[in-house]
């Protein structure tokens, strides 16, 4: 090869080699370069992850400190927890133990002070001279007053507690005001002090709610009016108010006298426990401070509100609101005062309060009545009232009445012949002697004592009205006791005291009482004589009453009957009620025992029994009245047409009942049987009506299993209505079973009264001439 060919070679050789050592050296640069990024980028990363280390690191400890201290802290919590369930423990026990105390304490002055009371009461019914009535007054004072200051103590401790608790019942509210004025009508005796109250005539008359409660509320008002005041009125007032909703009344009831009254700067703290007025009314009339702060609090339980407006030297007005649900009356109340509707009552009263009372009363028992405010307007109206031939059947005379009293107004009408056929009654708001000897002369039918209770008015009607001329007695409060049914009564009772005192008081109203000293001895005496009702002691030795109610309950399970139970027991303690209900007892009255309201929870417990017991009763009446069904719908092809729509609609009628009653939905059957009444009502369903009207009842009061018996029953009777549709000859019975029944009570004839009820003239009978 050529020189210039090596040369040519040698030169590209160099010039590759030079740009792969360029290249080289780059690329090592570059590698430089990258390593040292790299070597920065892990001194960083290091220097990050020692950060993160130390930080962890320190977290961690912290952490572990915190842990500690949760574990620190859990410790003190558990060791706190099981402090707290000791101090509950403990706190159990000092409740109970305290319950035990207050329950023994009441029952160990109770029961003397049951028989302190109830001995005075009897001794003050015999004939004592001036002198003794005095002395026995003042005990029986004294004992009622520390028996109040007891009461307020136990309750105000219940409510303090939370332990008080509102029963649901159904009740009369008219006759419970009557009552509970008269039986406050002693407190006012050698007073110049009048006590009465005062009613509107739209007031609903049978209520829902709690009796027992509602009159502790009246006798504390009222108690507390009487206390202050020595000269005047003491009053009741109840009105309606038009904030009521759905069936609920909403009533205001307001007591007021002409006491002492209140300082304007007292009047916030009236309420406050222990609080009296003035410390030197509290030296003068005693008491604890208690009545009204306790007063209040019922009032809020109701759902309700109290105020109070007074003015120092000229009374007091106490005014509380409440609502109570309106109910329909029972049955036996209704066919009771059947004799009495539409007789006309003529009533001489020159006090309006008077008038307005005996025209809500006459309006409650659907009479017609007139009023006069004198003797000559009554004698007017006697002479109007035979001249259009339109006699009053009772005229009701005040006794006491300016210019001409009840005795002058008696003799005038009895020497004009103006009401010879009319029955009279003097009614007076104090008896004086001789009193009885002239009305028996005058030979007037009846003299009551003022205030007057709805039932006592009733029942001096009804005796009045269907009285023979051979009965020459004079009505009074002791014959329309003698008029009650008279019960044999078992009495289980340990205490000789109070043996004797329950005999006395039940054997004054005609009732035959045999006594057992304990639970066990009650069991006996039942299992050898039949008695109408008993009346059981809680705290017994040997069988408590409890324990014999229940054991009587089971017997009655397997053999069948219900013999009412009523305890009589000395402990008022929060659920003692309750317990004895609980157990199978029908009613409940504590110690000391009042004669009216121990007569007044018997009423109302054989009322209550009597209630249950009317389906059974039912199944003696006939089908139904085909004739006044149709006398009262007035059209035969629209009688037809109703029939046989309620026979396609029977169907859904009952499954609305059964699915009600399956939920159940209290409020939804509750109106599925009270529309069925009213159906069953049209057609004159003598049997089927009172199932449904029963079934209202019970769901009102959420007893399902009583429900699901009467739906039964009630799906058997539509049965059998229906099929008396079509055999209008078998609705009734072909003749009446000669075999009369042995249940005390009348079967009672549902017909309701197609008339309307009479419209009262509440205004003075105008002159004839008019």
């Amino acid at each position: 090869m050529s020189e210039s060919h090596w040369q040519q070679r040698y030169e590209r050789e160099h010039a590759a080699r030079q740009e792969a050592e360029a290249l080289l050296e780059g690329k090592s640069l570059e590698l430089y370069r990258s390593n040292a990024e790299l070597r920065a980028l892990a001194e960083a990363l290091e220097s990050q992850i020692g950060e993160r280390t130390r930080e962890l690191t320190t977290a961690l400890h912290q952490a572990d400190i915190q842990r500690q201290e949760l574990e620190r802290v859990n410790r003190q919590l558990q060791a706190g927890q099981q402090a707290l369930i000791e101090a509950r423990a403990a706190a159990e026990d000092a409740n109970r133990m305290k319950s035990e105390f207050l329950a023994n304490m009441s029952h160990e002055i109770r029961t003397p002070m049951n028989g302190i009371i109830g001995m005075v009461d009897l001794v003050l019914e015999t004939d004592l001279d001036r002198e003794q009535r005095e002395y026995m007054d003042l005990v029986r004072s004294s004992a009622e007053h520390l028996l109040n200051i007891i009461n307020d103590i136990l309750d105000f401790s219940k409510i303090e507690a939370g332990h008080l608790d509102l029963q649901e019942d159904e009740f009369d509210l008219i006759e419970l005001i009557g009552e509970t004025v008269k039986t406050l009508a002693p407190r006012v005796a050698g007073k110049p002090l009048e006590l009465g109250y005062d009613l509107g005539e739209d007031i609903p008359r049978f209520v829902r709610g709690d009796p027992y409660r509602l009159r502790q509320v009246f006798i504390n008002l009222l108690g507390n009016a009487i206390k202050f005041t020595e000269s005047g009125r003491v009053g009741l007032d109840v009105i309606r108010c038009s904030a009521g909703r759905g069936d609920h009344a909403c009533l205001d009831f307001t007591v007021h006298d002409t006491g002492v009254g209140i300082q304007p700067e007292q009047l916030e703290a009236i309420f406050d426990a222990f609080t009296q007025a003035d410390s030197q009314v509290s030296r003068q009339y005693g008491g604890t401070g208690l009545g009204l702060s306790i007063t209040r609090q019922l009032v809020e339980m109701m759902g309700g509100h109290i105020r109070v407006e007074s003015r120092p030297g000229e009374g007091s007005r106490f005014t509380f609101r409440i609502f109570l649900r309106q109910v329909e009356a029972p049955e036996e109340t209704t066919q009771r005062e059947a004799s009495l509707r539409g007789k006309r009552v003529l009533v001489v009263d020159d006090a309006v309060t008077n008038l307005r009372v005996f025209s809500m009363m006459l309006h409650h028992l659907h009479m017609e009545y007139d009023i006069s405010l004198s003797g000559e307007q009554a004698i007017l109206a006697l002479e109007h009232a035979r001249r259009v031939d339109r006699p009053y059947d009772v005229i009701l005379l005040d006794a006491r009445m300016p210019d001409m009293d009840g005795f002058e107004v008696a003799a005038r009408i009895r020497d004009l012949g103006h009401a010879d056929n009319a029955s009279v009654m003097l009614l007076t708001s104090a008896g004086m002697r001789g009193d009885a000897a002239r009305c028996k002369a005058l030979g007037l039918d009846a003299y009551l004592t003022k205030p007057i209770t709805l039932n006592e008015l009733r029942g001096a009607l009804e005796r009045s009205l269907a009285r023979h001329d051979d009965d020459p007695r004079l009505i009074t409060r002791h014959t329309l006791r003698e008029d009650r049914p008279k019960l044999r009564i078992l009495l289980a009772e340990d205490n000789p005291v109070n043996q004797k005192l329950a005999v006395k008081l039940l054997e004054g109203d005609g009732h035959e009482v045999e006594v057992a000293g304990n639970g066990a001895e009650a069991l006996d005496r039942l299992a050898t004589s039949r008695y109408d009702l008993i009346l059981m002691d809680m705290m017994m030795p040997v069988m408590d009453g409890l324990e014999a109610t229940r054991r009587i309950r089971a017997r009655e399970a397997s053999q069948g009957g219900h013999v009412p139970i009523i305890a009589l027991t000395a402990n008022a303690m929060q659920g003692d009620r309750e317990r004895c209900l609980d157990e199978g007892m029908d009613g409940y009255v504590s110690k000391p025992v009042k004669k009216a309201v121990l007569q007044l929870e018997i009423d109302t417990v054989l009322q209550r029994l009597r209630r249950r017991q009317a389906p059974a009763k039912a199944q003696k009446l006939p089908v139904h009245d085909p004739a006044e069904a149709l006398a009262r719908i007035g059209d035969e092809d629209i009688y037809q047409t109703l029939v046989e729509m309620f026979r396609a609609d029977a169907p859904g009628y009952v499954a609305e009942l059964t699915e009600s009653a399956r939920v159940p939905d209290w409020p939804r059957l509750t109106r599925a049987a009270h529309s069925l009444k009213g159906i069953l009502a049209t057609f004159s369903a003598r049997r089927a009506e009172p199932l449904a009207r029963s079934l209202e009842l019970a769901a009102r009061e959420n007893q399902l299993e009583t429900c699901q018996r009467l739906i039964e029953e009630l799906e058997m009777e539509i049965r059998t209505l229906i099929e008396a549709f079509d055999h209008p000859v078998d609705a009734l019975p072909p003749s009446p079973d000669p075999t009369p029944d042995p249940s005390p009570d009348p079967t009672p004839d549902p017909t309701p009264d197609p008339t309307p009820n009479p419209t009262p003239n509440p205004t003075p009978y105008p002159p004839p001439n008019r």
